[in-house]
This record gives structure tokens, sequence and C-alpha cells, in this order.
């Protein structure tokens, strides 16, 4: 039977990771998870013409992560790895345990605040 609800929530999100999950932010993400997320799905939403990574990970599965720069283009490079199919990328990452990754804040040489990223 077609679930009337699962539509409509489909068509409220900008990704369908988002469904049942709270976003969590930048900061959050780097105080609850010191020592990194293990990112297991990952999408493309777009605003405005401009196209981030929406990310699952292992450590909660409640929550899911809107990406910048870095997280969007470690995206484009795996689903590029998939004849640019994101959600065959996607479904192979889950299928291989995920990717760990640290988030931290940091500084640039200006001042800005920056996140940086490194592959565990």
């Amino acid at each position: 039977m077609f679930d009337f609800r699962k539509a409509a929530l489909d068509s409220t999100l900008l990704s369908t990771l988002q469904n049942d999950r709270e976003k969590i932010s930048t900061h959050d993400l780097i105080q609850q998870f010191p020592d990194g997320i293990t990112v297991n799905a990952f999408d493309f939403a777009t605003i405005d013409d401009k196209s981030f990574a929406v990310v699952t990970f292992n450590e909660d599965d409640t929550k899911y992560y809107n990406g910048g720069t870095v997280l969007s283009k470690m995206c484009v490079a795996w689903a590029a790895g998939f004849a640019g199919d994101p959600e065959a990328a996607s479904t192979a990452l889950a299928k291989a345990g995920g990717v760990k990754l640290k988030f931290t804040e940091a500084k640039t040489k200006n001042g800005n605040n920056v996140t940086t990223i490194t592959v565990v």
C-alpha cells in the first residue's frame, strides 16, 4: 500500500537521510563525538543552486549532518568512484562499514573559523 506519510515527509526535506533524524551542528558534532564519526551514508541536497553533502553516521542514527566544502568534496569523490551515482556509492559505503572522520575547529591565518576533517 502507498505510504502517504512517507511521501509527504520525503517531499518536505532536502534529502531522505533527514527523515526521522535531527540535524546536528558542527559544534555539537565535535563536542559529542571528540574521537570522530563513522560516516555510513550520504546524499546531496541543493539550496539556491548550491549543493552540499548530507551524511548519517554509525555513532548516532537519530542525527544527520550537513557537510561543508571539504566533506562535500569527499562525497563527490566517493560518488565519482561509482560513475557519479551517489546512491550506489552510499550503499557501498554502508556495506564497507563506513569511513571514520574526525572534525576539529581551527582558525585560519586571518583568524577566521574553519572546520578541519581528518580521515582516521
